[in-house]
């Protein structure tokens, strides 16, 4: 008499139901995570070179000057430049100076679509810039996040004094 042992089945390749619904959620997660992260990795960068901008601007005293107002523009090559780099869009770039006194404003650069943002300080005397940096990503990935944000802009501004 032989006996034989029956050893219980074994199902190879199956996976369960929960992690049939819990792989496919973690993967969409992970990816509207990371979008978001180069979201904020964008919007970081633009919020430093608007201030290395600004510095550079205040500091150079740029008065009503052609020849420096003329350098301007190159501004908008090196924002365009510095925020492709880590994300593909359109950058614009406004720069304008303002006189507290008399209360006349002289816009030296403006970017196309991008209007000069913040309120001016109430100061009775002195002369301010403000530059205002605006940047359109591009949507062309297609990803969850770009779905949600749509066609906006991220925009900021700073306002220095002249020294």
């Amino acid at each position: 008499m032989s006996r034989t042992i029956s050893r219980p089945a074994q199902n190879r390749g199956s996976i369960s139901i929960e992690a049939m619904l819990f792989i496919p959620a973690l993967l969409a997660l992970l990816s509207f995570g990371n979008e978001a992260l180069q979201l904020l990795r964008l919007e970081q960068r633009l919020h430093n070179v608007a201030y290395n901008v600004t510095q550079i601007v205040t500091q150079q005293g740029v008065t009503q000057d052609a020849a420096a107002v003329s350098q301007l523009a190159f501004y908008q090559g090196f924002v365009q430049q510095q925020l492709a780099a880590l994300h593909g869009g359109q950058a614009a770039l406004t720069i304008e100076q303002y006189n507290s006194a008399s209360g006349e404003l002289l816009p030296l650069l403006q970017g196309s679509g991008c209007a000069g943002q913040g309120n001016w300080p109430p100061l009775r005397v002195g002369t301010l810039m403000r530059v205002t940096l605006c940047y359109r990503p591009d949507l062309e990935g297609g990803g969850m996040f770009s779905r949600l944000w749509g066609d906006r802009a991220l925009t900021t501004h700073f306002i220095q004094e002249v020294h």
